[in-house]
């Protein structure tokens, strides 16, 4: 995806799920864009080497890497 469209896909997961987003921007500060665009598509089960292509992955090893991150910023 491009810069361009993943900022759409962004703006469109974040108007979906906003009220599953509030929650989680409160609780856990530390989350970037991407890390809720992650917990969103997940909560949508997207299939991972789907959502690895959004972010630009040709295969899930990085996306793997980023829920290891992601469960570090929830502890």
């Amino acid at each position: 995806m491009t810069g361009t469209e993943l900022e759409k896909l962004k703006r469109t997961i974040f108007e979906i799920y906003a009220d599953y987003i509030s929650p989680l921007q409160a609780q856990y500060p530390r989350l970037t864009e991407d890390d809720l665009l992650l917990l969103c598509l997940q909560e949508a089960d997207i299939p991972a080497l789907t959502i690895a292509l959004c972010f630009g992955h040709a295969d899930t090893f990085a996306l793997h890497q980023r829920r290891l991150r992601l469960k570090a910023k929830m502890l």
